[in-house]
C-alpha cells in the first residue's frame, strides 16, 4: 500500500510485463524492483488517475503515496489509504459473503494467493516461463505450491512442469 508515485520504472518491449520499484518490509529502507503483469502495472496507473483529485490536495507527507484518500474522520485531510482499505474490503467482503454472491469471507491477503495462482496459471497456459513467473511472483514453484497453489489445480501444474506428461 506504500507505493510511491512513480513506482513504475518501465515497461517490456513485449507488452506484457512491468517492472516496478518498491520498499519492502525487510529491505532496510533500500528499493526493491519487481517484474509484475502488464495487467497489474495498468491498475497502477488507474489507481494513478483515480487519486490525482486527493494528490493534489495532499501535504508534502502524503503526496508521494498513490493510495491516499480523504478522511472525514481527520476533517478530511489526506491519508494513507492502508488502513481503510483493510476495513473496507473486509467491510465489502463480508456484505457479498452475506448477500450469498460470494461463498467465501475474502481478506486482502487472500489477493496475494489469487494473484500468485493466476501467475502460475500462466506457466501452465505456456504464456510465461517458470523463470519468468519465479520474477513475477517473487516466490519459487516450491514456495509457490507448498503456500499459494488452489490444491485442485495440482494435475495441470504437473503437466505443465513436466511437459504435458502426468504421472499418476
Amino acid at each position: 500500500m506504500g507505493l510511491e508515485r512513480d513506482c513504475i520504472v518501465s515497461i517490456d518491449d513485449s507488452g506484457k510485463f512491468g517492472t516496478i520499484k518498491y520498499y519492502s518490509k525487510t529491505s532496510g529502507r533500500e528499493y526493491k524492483t519487481e517484474v509484475f503483469m502488464i495487467e497489474h502495472i495498468r491498475l497502477i496507473q488507474k489507481a494513478l488517475k483515480l487519486s490525482q483529485f486527493v494528490y493534489e490536495k495532499a501535504d508534502s507527507t502524503f503526496k508521494k503515496y498513490i493510495f491516499i484518500c480523504n478522511h472525514a474522520y481527520f476533517d478530511n485531510k489526506v491519508i494513507k489509504i492502508q488502513s481503510r482499505f483493510i476495513t473496507l474490503f473486509k467491510a465489502i467482503s463480508n456484505y457479498l459473503y452475506h448477500q450469498g454472491k460470494i461463498k467465501v469471507q475474502y481478506t486482502p491477503n487472500n489477493l496475494r494467493h489469487t494473484y500468485i495462482e493466476r501467475a502460475w496459471q500462466m506457466v501452465e497456459d505456456g504464456l510465461v516461463s517458470t523463470l519468468e513467473v519465479g520474477v513475477i511472483t517473487g516466490n519459487t514453484a516450491s514456495v509457490a505450491g507448498k503456500h499459494y497453489r488452489n490444491r485442485d489445480n495440482t494435475k495441470r501444474y504437473v503437466e505443465a512442469l513436466y511437459g504435458g506428461y502426468y504421472i499418476g
